[in-house]
């Protein structure tokens, strides 16, 4: 996740996501991490991850 990418990417660590929406669409499951890039300012946005970090 690195808002200040010039370019939307895949969600990879090479091509990251440059919004909070992707990750707000998707629905995390146990073992899944989100990587927020050190310094990068997401404006006028806010994170609402999805599902949970226990199996069941």
């Amino acid at each position: 996740m690195d808002c200040g990418a010039t370019a939307a990417g895949d969600g990879s660590q090479a091509a990251p996501w440059n919004s909070l929406a992707p990750v707000n669409d998707r629905v995390f499951q146990p073992g899944d991490s989100i990587l927020l890039k050190r310094g990068s300012t997401c404006t006028g946005q806010q994170l609402f991850p999805k599902g949970s970090g226990v199996q069941g």
